[in-house]
């Protein structure tokens, strides 16, 4: 009957050597020091001036998105001493001592650890014969039915599925990151979209009503043959012009006003030359208003 069970456990403790070798593997592949400095965004050809502009809010709003990224998946991020280098884990092992480059034999401790087995196996060579030998000699020693080894493999063998389900969550959580830092570059120039896309409704609105209320005045014919009905022409075409081709869309006047790294090439579309000509153009109409009623 003995040599029946130690055949089994035998084949028991080879199985579990493998599913260990196996899973460390896995971990090892999934679990790695990281960072999130964007090198390629930093030295890219965008303009330097958007860049400084935009990059501070660049990277609190997507740390926040990716925050949410993490919760999601129940997992957290782990520094490494005082660096920048982290890694990410599942919250259930955020006080392990389970890490990136761990060695076979910790990782074997850890789940012993974890699984409660600590003291009941050997594993000195990984679940080796030899292991099985002094394991066996453990319990028949202190008087337990060698049986209940089995019991204490099951757990160990748990433990590692466990860890499986664990590793599917991180793994997402670091391609979403992975992801993000080889697509920074295009993730920048979207965000920047969006923060000029806040900006340019009340442009537009702006624009169209100093265009109307300039197109009142020519209408008027007040001004007619005189220098300002000369510059309030010139004015409400440029509007018009603006308007129609220019400001259709957010996408449209951003391909129109910047190129590809967001560098300016039209610089009459920008929204500071815009705000300076609505600005002008309401000095003038004031001062238009101001001269009517000193009339």
């Amino acid at each position: 009957m003995r040599e029946t069970v130690v055949t089994k456990l035998n084949k028991q403790f080879e199985d579990l050597r493998k599913l260990t070798q196996e899973s460390h593997k896995r971990f090892l592949e999934t679990c790695v020091w990281t960072n999130v400095k964007l090198y390629d965004l930093v030295t890219s050809d965008i303009d330097r001036k958007i860049l400084e502009r935009e990059f501070e809010g660049f990277c609190e709003v997507s740390w926040r998105d990716y925050e949410e990224i993490l919760s999601e998946n129940d997992c957290v991020i782990k520094h490494l001493n005082r660096t920048s280098k982290f890694c990410i884990l599942h919250d259930e092992l955020e006080h392990s001592d389970l890490k990136p480059e761990i060695s076979l034999d910790e990782f074997v401790d850890e789940i012993a650890h974890r699984s409660e087995t600590y003291n009941d196996l050997y594993y000195d060579n990984c679940f080796s014969e030899e292991d099985l030998e002094m394991t066996i000699d453990l319990w028949e020693g202190n008087g337990h039915d060698i049986r209940t080894i089995e019991n204490r493999l099951e757990n160990f063998k748990e433990e590692l599925e466990q860890l499986d389900k664990y590793l599917e969550n991180m793994r997402t959580c670091y391609e979403v990151l992975n992801n993000f830092k080889a697509n920074q570059v295009k993730e920048f120039k979207e965000h920047v979209s969006d923060q000029l896309s806040f900006e340019f409704d009340n442009l537009v609105s702006n624009v169209q009503q100093a265009g109307e209320r300039v197109a009142e005045l020519v209408a008027s014919e007040v001004y007619e043959h005189t220098p300002v009905q000369q510059r309030l022409e010139e004015y409400l075409q440029f509007f018009r012009e603006l308007y129609d081709n220019v400001l259709k869309s957010c996408d449209d006047w951003i391909a129109i006003t910047y190129d590809d790294n967001l560098k300016v090439i039209r610089p009459e579309y920008t929204f500071d030359a815009l705000e300076n000509k609505l600005e002008e153009v309401g000095q003038l109409l004031n001062n238009l208003q101001g001269s009517e009623r000193d009339a």
